[in-house]
């Protein structure tokens, strides 16, 4: 039965990574990435998102599964969601990431706007590949570590760089570039630093006491933030335009174009 699983997982898996490969090939443009050219609606994504977590066969077939064999084989259901749910995080985080290397940091900042798209598409998947490698060895570290400790970790870095971004960013007009450097810097380093100071990591002999220590570096995120933005240049049209984003972003108007 072992050996079956591990076969219909092999094949499951070649088949994917043969689509993936040649739906790859077929790309040329960065709008090939999304589907459908971008040109879905958010309904339409939404719906598709349910019809794939709430599909009937899904259902039907570990409703089947139970009927014939007991509750014992709900064991294999929650493991497929399981599976099913890192699947996609990881993908969607692979994809973003790729997409900030070539976009944000490759296209605007090292090529300051001045690249073909045949380039930037060239860039995303060696990020893509690169990304992937890194998840993979930084996996292969982090094997026997405490799940929990991860999750925490996890955490506390994303309430610390990426939380004061977003909320500034939504209620002060003066926030800038500057500012999103200062706190993705002072949050990230501070989670991290403050993490491995603590008793998870360190036992009794820990410097920092707290378990969690969001509790510290989600201020310290704030705390860059503000200051970075107020020693940073101004950015007078970004400003005057900031009343516009806001309405936008709370309506939805414009997002069709």
């Amino acid at each position: 039965m072992e050996v079956l699983t591990i076969v219909i997982f092999l094949t499951i898996l070649g088949v994917t990574l043969v689509i993936t490969y040649w739906a790859a090939r077929r790309t040329r443009t960065t709008s090939e990435f999304y589907a459908a050219g971008r040109q879905l609606r958010a309904a339409e994504n939404g719906f598709a998102l349910a019809g794939d977590w709430m599909s009937a066969a899904a259902f039907l077939g570990f409703t089947g599964l139970v009927a014939l064999y007991g509750m014992d084989v709900s064991f294999y259901a929650v493991a497929a969601v399981a599976f099913a749910t890192i699947l996609a995080v990881v993908a969607g985080l692979t994809l973003a990431t790729s997409g900030a290397i070539a976009h944000d940091l490759y296209v605007n900042v090292i090529k300051r706007g001045h690249v073909e798209e045949r380039m930037q598409v060239r860039v995303a998947r060696i990020s893509t590949l690169v990304v992937g490698v890194l998840a993979i060895v930084f996996g292969l570290l982090a094997q026997g570590l405490n799940v929990a400790v991860l999750v925490i970790l996890a955490i506390a870095i994303a309430a610390s760089s990426n939380f004061p971004i977003i909320a500034l960013s939504l209620f002060w007009r003066r926030f800038n570039t500057a500012g999103v450097i200062g706190g993705v810097t002072f949050g990230l380093i501070s989670s991290v630093a403050l993490a491995l100071m603590g008793p998870v990591f360190l036992g009794q002999e820990a410097i920092f006491p707290l378990v969690t220590p969001t509790l510290v570096s989600m201020p310290l995120g704030f705390a860059g933030a503000v200051l970075g933005t107020l020693l940073g240049r101004r950015n007078r049209e970004a400003e005057a335009r900031f009343d516009e984003v806001v309405f936008r972003a709370q309506t939805g108007a414009g997002a069709e174009s």
